[in-house]
């Protein structure tokens, strides 16, 4: 290897191994942290061997999340949001006095493998069935309003944390004593102040800053005073510990003394633990993904996950997913590779088997004031800065999910909020309006190409028809609304006929359905025709299939061009002849007859075929004729229909396209063949080039205003 190249691999190895020392710091205090907030309270004497289960299952979930993982700088740890949940449920069991005192430790060490396999179990079922797509189905607010919930409680945990009780909503007067104050005051300021400053500088060293500036202070203080031994009387610190290490500390098959009937008295909390996992691994994959510019496999890390937690729960472990801040930190100072999840397995390795002694020395203080750093930094993302994006709805949402969170539970926050977001969504959703396009046969046409004298007999008939095209999901919410406009267009249009078209309707509940067969009692009554076109087999359940003075049409277009047919019965039947036209004026001569040639078309062959290339004009003087289009899947598609008076090929031709579908006679028709270029070419023909020139531009106009009224009525 050259001198250069050694060079640049030293500050490389350096810049690697001082990134790995703080991700390992910072990991250890994770744990640390997350294992006292779940056995707090009542079971702080459990303590160490809370921690040593928390430091033993974090070694194989940050293995197998380092080495399985898509992205390979991936950190797999325990999280707040699953430990704060957890710790709900510890208080609870430990509060309610059923569980006798030597049985205390092992039902909650059972609680927390029991939640921590079932979460492994559920992450792989998804992950398994790929169904990691559907976690973005949950609002956002709710999840914003789960996430300042965690905030709130995880901050007023680490003040119980730091007065040495639990601290809720209806007991923070003990928060407020002289001796409590100068207990949690410091540190929460402390929390607050590394919030600010890594919001401040985007950078996450401070939280290392922080820490060891207020263990600094701490020692400080207490060198100048009674002393360490003094600080642990006063239940300052974390230990004492039994031994060098908190291996010593752990025996397993204490869980086996657990009183299993309580674990699953707490099923609803061990499911909203595997609940949250599961979605806080999708959140926080996608916003990996998202950070470091890689494609994760969302299938596959959930997967993951799930294997870790099973191994994690079984060691005793708390339940955890993609640990974001770390794994980014990583990521930024260098560390992309497999070591930074093998990195934090070896620190939690060598803490469990050399660090009680030291942990035993950590103040409780500079735990909880980690757990108020992620406290008090969910409460302002969640709570300022994010909601400042959002609309009022979702703002409710959130705060009404904090305020039951602070007041009743945490669980019926969730349920709360989830109902609020349903509740706004039905509200939103039935404002919106299901009437796609309303329009009448002055501007809604079918397929049927027709002659100017029949397209001037719809503009002055058609508005004696309404088209009602329907979108979206009717329901309860917007039947009474669609029912109302129906009626009072009904009485202000007084039409002959109502169509309603359901084919962009994916679906309808049984109140929108009553609805539409009120509707057709009205038109009955009123002697109005009603037609429903478009009702899809999905469809075929509803109740207006049974009402008799109803026509169903499978298809909008058939409806319209039976009810155009209708309206120009008396029109349609009138030959329709270019040339008699064109040659009625003093400047052509019969001789003209013969530059325009008929053609008879047998039912069943082809006019012309997609893909020729050709500048033939046709202008039909008898019969009809179809256009098709074929599709790419092998199927026919019949686009357009030509009666008498209408033009085949002006667009190719005027574009200078070859065709774009195929024209075939549906019964024996007639034809006039129009070679324009050859007419042009002729200096004698002049004024009848422009004459077909003029109808056909006529022709189109007509086409482009249908077209452009179509498009206003849909907007």
């Amino acid at each position: 290897m050259s001198a250069s190249a050694e060079r640049t691999r030293a500050p490389t190895v350096l810049a690697n191994a001082v990134t790995a020392l703080v991700i390992a710091v910072m990991s250890v205090a994770f744990v640390l942290s997350f294992a006292s907030i779940v056995y707090a309270g009542p079971l702080e004497p459990f303590r160490g061997r809370a921690i040593g289960l928390a430091l033993l299952g974090s070694i194989p979930m940050a293995i197998i999340g380092a080495v399985f993982s898509s992205y390979r700088g991936t950190i797999v740890q325990a999280q707040d949001v699953t430990s704060l949940l957890l710790s709900v449920s510890a208080a609870s069991v430990a509060g309610a006095g059923v569980v006798a005192d030597d049985r205390l430790f092992a039902t909650v060490a059972a609680l927390v493998l029991v939640a921590g396999v079932t979460t492994g179990a559920a992450a792989i079922l998804v992950g398994g069935f790929h169904l990691a797509e559907f976690g973005r189905f949950i609002p956002h607010s709710v999840i914003g309003g789960f996430l300042a919930a965690t905030g709130y409680l995880l901050t007023l945990g680490a003040a119980g944390m730091l007065v040495g009780e639990q601290v809720t909503i209806w007991s923070l007067e003990s928060l407020l004593g002289f001796d409590a104050i100068a207990r949690w005051v410091p540190w929460i300021a402390a929390s607050a102040a590394m919030v600010y400053a890594v919001k401040r500088t985007g950078s996450d060293l401070f939280v290392l800053v922080g820490l060891a500036g207020s263990a600094a202070v701490f020692y400080v203080v207490q060198s100048l005073g009674g002393g360490l031994d003094q600080a642990e009387a006063r239940g300052l610190l974390l230990g004492p510990f039994d031994g060098a290490g908190f291996l010593g500390q752990l025996d397993l098959t204490e869980i086996a003394r657990a009183e299993w009937s309580i674990v699953g008295g707490e099923i609803d909390v061990i499911i909203a633990v595997a609940a949250m996992a599961v979605l806080g691994a999708l959140l926080n994959a996608t916003g990996l993904e998202v950070s470091v510019g890689e494609d994760v496999d969302l299938d596959r890390d959930l997967t993951t996950t799930g294997v870790a937690n099973i191994a994690a729960g079984f060691s005793g472990g708390l339940a955890g997913f993609i640990l974001l801040s770390e794994t980014l930190l990583a990521s930024r100072l260098g560390l992309r590779s497999r070591w930074a999840g093998l990195t934090v397995a070896t620190a939690c390795a060598l803490t469990l088997v050399f660090g009680a002694s030291l942990i035993s020395l950590v103040p409780v203080g500079l735990v909880a004031t980690v757990i108020a750093f992620l406290g008090i930094d969910l409460m302002i993302t969640w709570l300022w800065v994010e909601p400042q994006k959002m609309p009022i709805g979702d703002r409710l949402v959130i705060g009404l999910v904090v305020l039951t969170a602070a007041t009743v539970g945490f669980l019926q926050a969730i349920l709360v909020g989830v109902l609020t977001a349903v509740l706004l969504f039905v509200r939103s959703y039935a404002s919106i309006d299901v009437v796609w396009m309303h329009s009448t046969l002055v501007s809604r046409r079918s397929s049927v190409e027709r002659s100017g004298q029949a397209l001037d007999r719809l503009r002055e008939r058609g508005d004696r028809v309404l088209v009602y095209e329907l979108s979206g999901y009717v329901f309860f919410g917007s039947a009474s609304r669609l029912l109302d406009r129906l009626g009072s267009d009904l009485l202000e249009a007084r039409p002959e006929t109502v169509v309603i078209d359901l084919a962009r309707v994916h679906g309808i509940d049984t109140s929108a359905s009553a609805a539409i067969v009120r509707f057709a009692d009205t038109c009955r009554s009123s002697g109005v025709g009603l037609v429903v076109t478009g009702l899809a087999s999905r469809l075929e359940h509803l109740a207006i299939r049974d009402v008799e003075s109803v026509v169903f049409v499978p298809l909008l277009d058939d409806a319209i061009r039976e009810i155009e047919d209708r309206l120009l019965h008396d029109v349609d039947a009138q030959p329709a002849d270019l040339v008699s036209r064109l040659t009625r004026g003093p400047s052509t001569g019969s001789e003209d007859r013969m530059l325009i040639p008929r053609r008879h078309v047998a039912a069943g062959s082809h006019l012309t075929k997609q893909g020729e290339s050709d500048s033939l004009v046709y202008y039909v003087t008898a019969g009809e004729l179809r256009a098709e289009v074929h599709r790419d899947d092998g199927r026919t598609v019949v686009v357009a229909t030509f009666r008498p008076g209408s033009f085949i090929g002006e667009i190719s031709h005027y574009a200078g396209l070859p065709r774009t579908a195929d024209v075939v006679a549906q019964v024996d028709s007639e034809v006039l063949v129009i070679d324009i270029d050859m007419i042009e070419a002729d200096p004698r023909r002049t004024l009848l080039a422009a004459e077909i020139h003029r109808e056909m531009a006529a022709h189109l106009a007509r086409r482009l205003m249908h077209t452009t009224a179509a498009l206003r009525d849909r907007t």
